[in-house]
């Protein structure tokens, strides 16, 4: 069976429940907000959305104008000390679609019944049995003897997340601690090497991290997908994110996931 992202393994299951508060135990960002999605801030360009997508889109199969929805891994942290639970969802359409090529493109995010404008480009990809194998401890007597709470992780890309009672800290491939996990996610600090996954933003009291989701700081390009090449990450004029395959048909599997980087 394909697994998507799963909160279980650390303890939370949050893909069902959607608002805006103050991130706990971050008491610089506030007081506690309205959670009416009236209140959702602006997302600002440089915001990191981790999504899985929730159905298989297929060259030559699936058609132009078919839609494409997508839901958050883990929570967002926003400006002004809010933040966006996952499970939210991202909107598109199939731009088109042939054999060798697949394109897609994001426009919406839909929070709490309210749809609002969304530009997004493709920082990187993975298959789904990529995020499978993510969520696996590294240790094969963690998964036998240890809740998944307590368990040492390999983000896709190479961060490794050190968790105990469901937080702790995360480190690159340099050793170097460039963030932190919690009940609701995976965030990163440091800017990443080649610009891949960058802090973008600040607020009173210290930098607001961007969301990992299963992704590590340094992610780019594509995971478990040899037969695929970026070809548009959706930066340039229309927005479009073009898949093309050197081998059968160009595809993304329900399950798949998505580092998305938000734009103005």
């Amino acid at each position: 069976m394909k697994n998507t992202w799963k909160f279980a393994r650390i303890g939370a299951a949050l893909l069902t429940t959607l608002f805006l508060a103050i991130a706990p135990g971050a008491s610089s960002m506030g007081e506690a907000r309205d959670t009416s999605s009236a209140n959702l801030p602006p997302l600002p360009s440089g915001l990191n959305l981790a999504v899985v997508l929730t159905k298989t889109l297929t060259g030559g199969k699936t058609g132009p104008g078919t839609p494409v929805t997508a839901k958050t891994m883990q929570r967002v942290l926003l400006p002004q000390g809010a933040f966006m639970h996952g499970g939210a969802k991202l909107k598109g359409i199939v731009v088109s679609s042939t054999p060798s090529a697949l394109e897609i493109r994001f426009s919406q995010l839909i929070y709490r019944g309210r749809a609002f404008p969304l530009s997004v480009r493709l920082l990187a990809a993975a298959s789904y049995m990529t995020v499978q194998d993510a969520e696996l401890p590294l240790s094969p007597s963690d998964r036998a003897a240890s809740s998944p709470a307590d368990w040492t992780t390999r983000q896709i890309g190479g961060d490794e997340v050190y968790r105990s009672a469901g937080s702790g800290p995360v480190y690159n491939r340099y050793s170097e601690k460039i963030g932190y996990a919690d009940l609701h996610g995976v965030y990163a600090y440091a800017e990443a090497p080649e610009g891949a996954a960058m802090l973008v933003h600040s607020q009173p009291g210290g930098p607001l991290p961007l969301s990992m989701g299963i992704f590590s700081s340094s992610a780019s390009g594509l995971y478990g997908m040899p037969h695929l090449r970026l070809t548009s990450d959706g930066a340039g004029q229309g927005g479009s994110i073009l898949f093309t395959s050197s081998a059968g048909r160009a595809k993304l599997n329900s399950g798949d996931a998505l580092l998305l980087r938000t734009l103005r």
